[in-house]
C-alpha cells in the first residue's frame, strides 16, 4: 500500500469530504430545529448578561475612585499628624463645658445640640447634671 499513490489520496480525500458534508448537514439541521423564542431567549440573557457586567464594572471602577480618595486623604492625615477624631481623654470633658457654657448663654438644648454635634439626648443629661450638681 503505496500512501504516495494520486488514487489513494483522492479516496481518503473524498472519505473527508463525506464526513465533513455530513458534519455540516447534521448541524444544520440542529441549528435550524432551534425555537425561534430559545434562541430570543438567549439572546435577551446575553443582553441582560452584557448590562450586567457594564453595571458591576461601573460599580468597581467607583468603589475604586472612593477607595482611592480616603487612601490619599487617610495619607494625608498621617503626614500631617492630625487626626480626624479628637482621641483625648479630656474631649468629653470639653464638650461638657462647651454645653455648660451655651447653656448659661440662654442657647436652647436643640440648639446647643445642633451647634455642639452632641445628640439632643446627651445635651440634656449634661445640662441636667449640672443642674443636680449646683443643687
Amino acid at each position: 500500500m503505496d500512501l504516495h499513490n494520486p488514487d489513494i489520496l483522492t479516496i481518503c480525500q473524498l472519505v473527508l469530504d463525506f464526513v465533513l458534508i455530513a458534519f455540516i448537514f447534521i448541524l444544520h439541521r440542529r441549528i435550524s430545529a432551534l425555537n425561534p423564542r430559545k434562541l430570543e431567549h438567549l439572546l435577551d440573557a446575553l443582553k441582560k448578561g452584557e448590562r450586567l457586567c457594564n453595571e458591576l464594572q461601573k460599580n468597581l471602577e467607583e468603589k475604586s475612585n472612593i477607595t482611592s480618595a480616603i487612601n490619599r486623604k487617610l495619607d494625608e492625615l498621617v503626614r500631617t499628624g492630625n487626626s480626624p477624631v479628637s482621641m483625648g481623654r479630656n474631649s468629653g470633658t470639653e464638650k461638657k463645658h462647651e454645653v455648660l457654657k451655651l447653656w448659661k448663654k440662654g442657647n436652647k438644648p436643640p440648639e446647643i445640640a445642633e451647634q455642639t454635634g452632641i445628640s439632643l439626648g446627651e445635651v440634656e443629661l449634661i445640662i441636667s447634671l449640672a443642674a443636680s450638681d449646683s443643687t
